[in-house]
């Protein structure tokens, strides 16, 4: 029986396979209203047709190149275009069918939807122009203006603009920031270097990147000016009244909105640095990282290079990091709250009724009685008096807190209780207090980890493990997100929060556990204390603790208070206990693990976790005696008596395509009464242009009936 399903997972994976291709959106351009052209500061007579696809604007490429006097040819029937760019002499080809271009000896690929042969011209993205013309260009869509400036060669050729009016500093949202980690040759060069997301744009600081790279070049905020020198004596100018920059000699225009102080700095688009120093510049949003790529030996790297040399003519090893002093931060008995606060209104109207709704949202934030205080308040039309949620939290990564009990975090007021497998999930919010030494960084439990936060009206938040496109989740009435019971394995566990804003808002947060170095060291403890009473009064308890027995062999107990749900209403208390057994081999994990109950009932589980090449497999299994009552198996009628689990999850390359995440399960009831069930999963993921793609197939099959489900997710 087993081959006839597998035969038909594959032949299911198969099928989906195309559908992953063919679900690419409808990108067919849009004409937009006609743009009047300013050639280096010039207003030319004749206005250009312009498309949008997406947010990208489409200009005619034939008619950009008359401009600025190209011999470029297009052929709009073959889809094809060719010249010769001016000064280098390169040749110049592009094939819309193959979805590349060539310049000089560089192949370069595109999305096709950047480039599309529409009417008498082909018509190619702003950003593709820019790249492969040399050109400075600008759409103002408010205005209807296009802006172009040749760069280089054809900047010679053309009389220079005007310089325009300086403009004023431009304010940048502080939610954009980004702190980025900086590498240099594999090295880190700062793990807290400021950056900001402007739309598009990823802006650096100037004068703190030319420090770390010991570039010698000053900047001046309050004169909006830099200058200086990069390698190989070239003088370096930078003037922002102006949008001027002049490197060796050579001036060039920029856009004002690519430079702008801030602060006691001056920040510059990504793109622009790239141009004007000698290094190309790779930010990583999804892990946070700055790449730095020398084309040309900095000083820093000569610096480096240097103290090597003499570390090891001296037999020496290099200087370990400075042991600066420790400055404990605690909060105060009273601060002034941050306070992000948002209404909003619908109203609708129909044939025979009028519906009005309004709803006022506030978050605040704020020290308070010596701990980290935040409040959350929704008033809505409906209800007469407003949703309030307070909590007090303290955390101390150095265990200095309560005295004895050297706890880590201390949370007051409105909680949530943290799930435990094979008794209770994951509570509602409630009133309660908990308490915890465990690491801050740490995931909730051995092989399971939630994670929850605050999320603003008009937010969004998309989950991401390992690469793969897990789940989404838009912004609730409680203010809360929740991803609770995420599946950890052996090795990497890669969780990644992002954040989207209403106002184009982005933020990144990771999460990061290694499983096969988490067991406790011998003689330390874990705990977990926690108490909660849920809005409808039912109280819940847990206490936990982790004990070190050896150095590979760590011991769990536990006690637990959960009601009874009847049709989702508490009612009596139900008492658990918990034993368990963690053995961290070299290259496996092995668990074991009892829970009983209060009046009969136990369920024993046993699992494995390793690594087989790239991929993490967990085996699982479980088993019931008595009248174990498990919220887990709640959604099996019948009761399980017994469940058996795989799950293989990692990733593979395919020649030059992305990775590929394949995640694949199986699962096996069987039951009380009935026959047994069988459930086969297969999820892949894979990143394409920014884009995630996740596709899932399940098989099912419980007794004669046989059911097959899947989801697309982009």
């Amino acid at each position: 029986m087993a081959q006839p399903l597998a035969r038909s997972l594959i032949a299911a994976a198969l099928l989906a396979a195309p559908l992953l291709a063919l679900a690419a959106p409808d990108d067919a351009p849009t004409p937009l209203r006609r743009l009047e052209v300013q050639l280096d500061g010039r207003t030319l007579p004749e206005p250009l047709d312009v498309f949008q696809t997406d947010y990208q604007v489409l200009l005619p490429l034939a008619a950009v190149s008359r401009l600025l006097g190209l011999d470029i040819r297009v052929q709009t029937a073959s889809g094809r275009a060719a010249g010769t760019l001016p000064g280098s002499g390169e040749p110049f080809c592009l094939d819309l069918t193959e979805s590349s271009v060539r310049v000089g000896e560089r192949r370069l690929s595109f999305e096709p939807r950047l480039a599309q042969a529409i009417g008498d011209d082909i018509y190619v993205s702003t950003q593709l122009l820019a790249r492969w013309l040399n050109l400075e260009l600008a759409v103002d869509l408010p205005h209807w203006q296009l802006r172009l400036h040749a760069r280089d060669v054809l900047a010679a050729a053309l009389p220079l603009p005007a310089p325009p009016q300086p403009t004023g500093p431009r304010r940048i949202d502080e939610t954009n920031l980004l702190v980025l980690e900086v590498m240099l040759d594999g090295q880190i060069v700062s793990d807290s270097f400021s950056a900001y997301q402007d739309g598009t744009q990823t802006l650096l600081p100037l004068g703190e990147l030319s420090r770390l790279l010991m570039l010698a070049v000053q900047v001046r905020p309050d004169r909006g000016s830099a200058d200086g020198q990069l390698p190989h004596e070239r003088a370096f100018a930078l003037n922002l009244a102006e949008s001027l920059v002049s490197v060796g000699g050579r001036e060039q225009r920029f856009e004002p909105r690519l430079a702008s102080v801030v602060g006691d700095d001056i920040y510059v688009s990504k793109q622009l640095l790239t141009r004007w120093l000698p290094l190309d510049l790779q930010v990583d949003l999804a892990t946070l990282k700055l790449k730095v790529v020398p084309r040309e030996k900095l000083p820093l790297q000569e610096r480096l290079e240097r103290e090597r040399l003499a570390a090891a003519l001296a037999g020496l090893q290099p200087a370990e990091r400075p042991n600066y002093p420790y400055t404990p931060s605690s909060p105060g008995l009273i601060g002034v709250p941050s306070i992000d606060q948002s209404f909003g209104a619908d109203a609708r109207y129909g044939r025979n009724s009028r519906q009005y709704k309004s709803a006022y949202t506030a978050y605040l934030t704020s020290d308070l009685l010596g701990m980290e205080g935040s409040a959350y308040v929704l008033k809505t039309q409906d209800k007469t008096t407003p949703d309030l949620r307070v909590t007090l939290a303290r955390n101390d990564p150095d265990a200095g807190l309560l005295g004895p009990l050297r706890a880590r975090s201390v949370t007051l007021g409105n909680l949530a209780l943290p799930s435990v497998r094979n008794v209770m999930q994951g509570s509602a919010r409630g009133n309660g207090v908990a308490v915890s030494n465990r690491p801050l960084d740490a995931p909730n439990s051995f092989d399971r980890h939630s994670l929850r936060g605050d999320l603003p009206p008009g937010w969004d938040v998309t989950l991401y493990y390992n690469d793969q496109l897990l789940a989404y989740q838009s912004s609730r009435a409680d203010g809360q997100y929740a991803f609770d019971d995420l599946p950890l394995s052996f090795g990497a566990n890669e969780f990644r929060l992002v954040f989207h804003g209403p106002l184009g808002q982005l933020r990144v947060e990771k999460q990061s556990f290694l499983l096969d170095q988490a067991s406790v060291k011998p003689g330390e403890v874990f705990y977990t204390l926690a108490s909660q009473v849920a809005d409808d009064g039912s109280v819940r308890s847990v206490a936990q603790a982790d004990i070190g027995i050896a150095k590979k062999l760590t011991g769990k107990l536990g006690l637990v208070r959960r009601p009874r749900l009847v049709g989702g209403v508490a009612a009596d208390s139900l008492d658990y206990g918990q034993l368990g057994l963690l053995a961290y081999l070299d290259s496996m994990i092995l668990s074991s693990q009892l829970m009983t109950m209060r009046g009969g009932g136990a369920l024993g589980e046993l699992g494995l976790k390793t690594r087989l090449g790239g991929f993490a497999l967990d085996l699982l299994h479980t088993q019931r005696q008595g009248s174990f009552i498990n919220d887990q198996f709640a959604d099996v009628a019948g009761g399980v008596r017994q469940r058996d689990e795989l799950h293989l999850q990692g990733g593979v390359r395919l020649g030059g395509l992305p990775r590929l995440v394949l995640d694949v399960s199986a699962l096996r009831n069987a039951l009380d009464q009935g026959p047994s069930n069988v459930q086969l999963g297969l999820r892949t993921s894979i990143m394409f242009w920014g884009t995630a793609l996740s596709n899932s197939l399940r098989w099912q099959r419980s007794g004669d009936y046989t059911s097959t489900d899947g989801a697309l997710q982009v």
